[in-house]
């Protein structure tokens, strides 16, 4: 069996049964005791690097990361929703889907009917 099939075959798995596995690897995998994976990575980076140019690449990170970050768009729909429920503070306006919700005593019945009390 290939890698390519062995991936396919994973893929399909359902996903707690590809979590096992993967928790089942990662276990098995050898790893150095009591050293976490960035360790070693962290020592070689210091051993090239002297303190002032580890701070110098990092405070470039991060001005990139202030320069580039930007909050998503929000959706206009968010906006919009103050500003229609300003415009009827009664709250006498048509549901927009009446249909979708369910009234308050249903909504009641069936918790209580799927979380019962105390006896």
């Amino acid at each position: 069996m290939s890698v390519a099939e062995i991936l396919e075959a994973i893929r399909r798995l359902p996903a707690a049964e590809r979590r096992g596995l993967v928790e089942h690897i990662w276990q098995a995998w050898p790893k150095p005791a009591g050293v976490a994976a960035w360790k070693p990575l962290k020592a070689e980076l210091d051993a090239l690097l002297d303190r002032a140019d580890r701070l110098e690449r990092a405070q470039h990170v991060l001005n990139n990361l202030q320069e580039n970050a930007s909050a998503p768009e929000p959706a206009p729909e968010p906006i919009t929703e103050p500003a229609v429920r300003a415009e009827d503070p009664a709250g006498d306006a048509p549901l927009k889907n009446p249909g979708d919700g369910k009234a308050f005593e249903e909504v009641l019945a069936e918790v209580n009917k799927r979380f019962p009390g105390p006896p």
